[in-house]
């Protein structure tokens, strides 16, 4: 976000805060004169910092930030607890209460979705000329925290759009060494999940399941959006990364 490798931003772990006098490229792009809109996940700062504040130089105008769906609920920034506090409010409940453990999430619940409709709902708003003006250019930022552990939170149904007897069998992990990075290792050893030595092969196998399942999902979604574009007339002139 900012253009820089790690010595120029500082930020070389997880949870290590942006320094506030970093501008992030979107307020360049507002400069020139963009609308610019955040929909789901930052990250570029410490999670605990992203929900108490927002980052000074983030350059955006609609900031509506969720960083994964069971986090953060109660942070004035998080947009996707605000969307469903008024469209699904009993799920909302829901992920307060069991957060990671929480089972399958429904299609129209699930952040996938928000992030999505926002976007839709943010590509509408600005697809024709305004007030007579030609239409300002912008810059949106669909952000979405799938595919990631656990595995097992995609809508179920998603799994029927996997093939599973196509998911390649575990390769069981080689022993450690000097030869393996130290983060591979210790990823192994304590990762959300637990120590991969604990997971059978039909458990590793069902997390492939569920990463290919949140895959689908991601997949369906952008399709949404892209065909937002084209119904809009702006998939000519709309580049999308």
């Amino acid at each position: 976000m900012t253009g820089k490798h790690l010595p120029g931003h500082g930020v070389y772990r997880l949870h290590d805060r942006l320094p506030a006098d970093e501008v992030m490229f979107p307020e360049l792009l507002r400069a020139q004169g963009y609308t610019t809109a955040l929909f789901g996940k930052l990250h570029v700062s410490g999670r605990v910092e992203e929900a108490a504040r927002r980052h000074p130089r983030d350059g955006f105008d609609v900031y509506e930030w969720c960083l994964e769906p069971a986090l953060d609920l109660d942070s004035p920034f998080n947009g996707y607890a605000a969307w469903l506090r008024e469209r699904h409010p009993e799920f909302l409940r829901h992920l307060e209460v069991k957060r990671r453990h929480r089972g399958h999430d429904p299609v129209e619940a699930s952040m996938n979705r928000w992030a999505a409709d926002r976007t839709i709902d943010f590509v509408r708003a600005h697809a024709g000329p305004a007030r007579g003006t030609p239409r300002r250019p912008f810059f949106c930022m669909m952000s979405v925290f799938d595919p990631h552990n656990p595995y097992d939170n995609s809508p179920l149904e998603m799994e029927r759009l996997v093939d599973a007897a196509r998911i390649p069998a575990p390769v069981p992990a080689a022993d450690g060494g000097a030869e393996v990075p130290w983060a591979f290792t210790a990823e192994r050893g304590h990762s959300y999940l637990g120590p991969m030595s604990s997971f059978s092969a039909d458990d590793i196998a069902r997390m492939r399941l569920g990463y290919f399942a949140m895959v689908a999902h991601v997949d369906l979604e952008v399709g949404r959006v892209l065909a937002a574009l084209e119904e809009e007339g702006l998939a000519g002139d709309t580049l999308v990364v």
